[in-house]
């Protein structure tokens, strides 16, 4: 008689007969998230558990809402002596995930800096965008290792990608997602089943807390030990905002142009005459000699 073929957990593949399900068990749950995460287990029962795997962690930091802890414990589980081994490949196929995330980001950074000056004005974007820069490998660090949405980070790093590096998101991940998916796969090595039960008891609370934490990642974002944004770019939103109609506006705009010329090598004399009291049209000739002061900061930085 032929050996039944066995998934890399020694379950039976999904699709052979099984036991009927008893009378009085729970139909299938309604819930997507419960349904989603009811797949995901069930490519332990496969062959293609491991690229499964990868797979799913790749996903999980750019979109995917399950995380990968479930199917690494659910194959952990079943060949405990591989799970440093499940552990590794969950943690490349994030790191490589988190930097597709950061491209996502990347791409998508000109919609997102739209969209943001449509609703609270440019500068508050640079605004935001220099305050995850300077938290940057901590912000990421943190939600790597934490239930906090990782995906929120990576996406986030790559639309203010002018304040966070690639290799600060790639770091901070390698620090925290290591520790993160080794931490699993020694809970498994050691304590085994227990984990599992947490996790299928507790699911809907989990669910409810991973969307509390969605949206706290990205007030974290906001709010948010590298990059700065450069200060040409600030300068040109400051600029624009010299020709606004709004004295007060026009009066914040000057004098954060002028702390910006005292911080570089390029001095701004007098204001380049501009006057705030004054209307736009009686400014136009300070406004055209502030833009050249800003292309001129832009080549410095370009040079440097």
């Amino acid at each position: 008689m032929a050996e039944r073929p066995e998934s890399e957990t020694g379950i039976p593949p999904a699709g052979e007969e099984t036991e009927p399900t008893p009378p009085g068990a729970s139909a299938p749950s309604r819930n997507p998230l419960r349904r989603l995460y009811a797949w995901v287990l069930r490519w332990a029962e496969t062959p293609y558990g491991t690229p499964a795997l990868f797979v799913l962690a790749f996903a999980e930091a750019s979109f995917f809402p399950i995380p990968p802890d479930v199917l690494l414990i659910a194959l952990a589980l079943g060949l405990p002596k591989r799970a440093f081994r499940y552990a590794l490949v969950c943690t490349a196929g994030s790191i490589l995930g988190a930097v597709a995330g950061y491209g996502l980001g990347f791409v998508a950074a000109p919609l997102a800096k739209t969209l943001v000056a449509e609703l609270a004005g440019l500068r508050f974007y640079y605004e935001v965008a220099e305050a995850y820069g300077r938290n940057a490998f901590l912000a990421i660090a943190v939600a790597g290792f934490t239930p906090i949405p990782y995906k929120v980070f990576t996406l986030s790093a790559g639309i203010f990608h002018e304040a966070v590096s690639l290799w600060t998101l790639i770091l901070a991940s390698l620090c925290s997602r290591t520790a993160r998916f080794f931490l699993v796969g020694s809970l498994i090595f050691f304590f085994g089943k227990p984990v599992k039960r947490f996790i299928d008891r507790y699911f809907e609370i989990l669910a409810l807390a991973f969307g509390v934490l969605l949206v706290l990642g990205f007030v974290l974002v906001g709010t948010g030990s590298t990059g700065k944004i450069p200060p040409e770019k600030k300068a040109e939103v400051l600029i624009s905002e010299l020709a606004h109609d709004d004295p007060d506006l026009r009066a914040s705009a000057i004098e954060e142009l002028r702390r910006i010329a005292e911080e570089t090598d390029r001095p701004a004399p007098d204001s380049f005459g501009y006057d705030p009291a004054n209307p736009p049209a009686e400014n136009a000739g300070a406004i055209r000699r502030w833009e050249r002061w800003a292309e001129a900061l832009g080549r410095d930085h370009d040079e440097e």
